[in-house]
């Protein structure tokens, strides 16, 4: 099984065992928008493009709000599932588009339940090569409205810390955001409030850049 595969089930376990109604990192989404929002991007990629373009949003809200009314464990077996035909049936195509989606959209989950406690996830070393990879080479999309300069540091590997720059000095200086490769790409994704890392930086750089939206 692929990395992509295993963070697909363990996103579809953690919406099963949260519930429909339960919050979720994503604003204003609970579990049952989150189960929705991956069904359609499995499923029907074409309403997800289409609610960008304000002439084609009504076509795309109905078929939101077709998905949104099916019985919520159906909505899960399909994320679950996976799509039926699909360039992400791929493996290395699978591997690249979905590895980050359901890493994230798993904590996404797993940290708004009132039980989650804040600690540092350490995972598997070649997880997390595969993760410090991502975001090396998604950083710098991610973290274009930054108003400090980021510098990614990774901390707990084999050969010691690694260093990605993700956004060019400003007038407030950079900010080293230092942590695991996961949590890093969290904050990276804008959950810099539940991202067990640590910021080096002026007390003024840090404030803004924890205020910042990051993130697509």
């Amino acid at each position: 099984m692929g990395l992509a595969a295993e963070y697909r089930r363990t996103c579809s376990d953690a919406l099963e065992q949260a519930g429909p109604d339960a919050p979720t990192l994503c604003e204003g989404w609970t579990t049952r928008d989150l189960a929705v929002h991956l069904v359609l991007r499995d499923r029907r990629p074409d309403a997800l493009l289409t609610s960008l373009l304000p002439f084609l949003r009504r076509y795309a809200g109905r078929v939101r709000k077709g998905y949104a009314a099916k019985p919520y464990d159906e909505l899960v077996a399909r994320v679950r599932q996976g799509p039926p035909v699909s360039p992400f049936k791929v493996p290395r195509l699978d591997e690249l588009a979905n590895v980050v989606e359901f890493y994230i959209h798993t904590q996404d989950v797993v940290r708004a339940a009132r039980t989650w406690t804040p600690a540092e996830q350490e995972l598997p070393t070649d997880e997390e090569d595969v993760l410090w990879w991502r975001l090396a080479s998604m950083g710098r999309l991610l973290c274009l409205k930054s108003p400090t300069g980021i510098e990614f540091v990774r901390v707990g590997g084999l050969g010691g810390p690694q260093t990605s720059t993700a956004h060019p000095s400003t007038k407030l200086g950079t900010v080293r955001v230092c942590g695991r490769p996961g949590e890093l790409l969290l904050f990276a994704f804008g959950r810099s409030g539940v991202a067990q890392v640590e910021l080096d930086g002026s007390a003024t750089a840090v404030t803004a850049l924890r205020r910042a939206p990051l993130g697509f």
